[in-house]
């Protein structure tokens, strides 16, 4: 076989069997609801009451403000790819930063992935996608690292952040968002553990909260993600 033909039958990692355009017409659409129906209920839980509970609690102590994360059902019954997942998740954690340093004692600056990075595994030649977004403030920096079917979260030391890739350091990963395969469909959750959709804010709130408490010395950055809260735990 030619090395031309050998580029056109090897697939890419995380490739799929190749979809007729109307099947991509429908599952660009299904993703495009999904997103619509998630974002939805974020916006619901952004603004109000709950919102500025967490605000208050967040000035007077980072472990006061931590929720407890509830299992449920999978966060989406739909197909949602690892692209929509980071654009959800960056979606309230730009949000809850904003919100967090109009009044703050330092700030925590929010970057959110700039579209797929390619990257060589030379162990099994082969290339494979990425993408890579992050939460920072002066001292530490919260990393997620995404592939096509997982999420991994780490925290290191700011100083660290640039070029920090988790396969080359040490650093302990603070929790997985994992895809889970239900039947013929696809959905994520948390280190293999469904969560419920109304808990997704939440979610991003404990991510938001994790690197506050590092950064103000209330939790040590190899501390793990736990479904309780730390009071609860207490």
């Amino acid at each position: 076989m030619s090395e031309e033909e050998n580029k056109k039958t090897s697939p890419s990692l995380g490739s799929t069997q190749a979809k007729t355009p109307d099947q991509e017409a429908r599952l660009k659409a299904e993703i495009l609801r999904s997103k619509l129906r998630t974002v939805k209920g974020l916006n619901e839980n952004f603004t109000g009451e709950e919102t500025m509970g967490w605000l208050v609690r967040m000035d007077d102590s980072a472990l006061s403000a931590d929720e407890t994360i509830m299992p449920g059902k999978l966060l989406d019954a739909s197909q949602m790819t690892m692209p929509v997942l980071m654009d959800i998740l960056f979606d309230s954690l730009e949000r809850y930063s904003f919100e967090f340093n109009k009044k703050n004692e330092f700030t925590v600056n929010c970057l959110r992935p700039d579209g797929f990075q390619e990257k060589v595994d030379h162990f099994n030649r082969r290339k494979f996608r990425f993408m890579r977004g992050h939460l920072s403030s002066d001292e530490y920096s919260m990393v997620f690292y995404a592939t096509d079917s997982a999420v991994d979260v780490y925290i290191i030391p700011t100083d660290f952040l640039v070029g920090f890739d988790p396969d080359e350091s040490d650093f302990p990963s603070f929790l997985t968002f994992k895809k889970l395969s239900v039947q013929d469909s696809s959905s994520w959750g948390i280190d293999r553990t469904k969560i419920s959709l109304d808990e997704f804010p939440r979610v991003c709130r404990r991510l938001l909260g994790q690197i506050i408490k590092v950064t103000r010395g209330e939790a040590v950055s190899t501390d793990k993600f736990s479904f309780s809260s730390s009071q609860k735990e207490e």
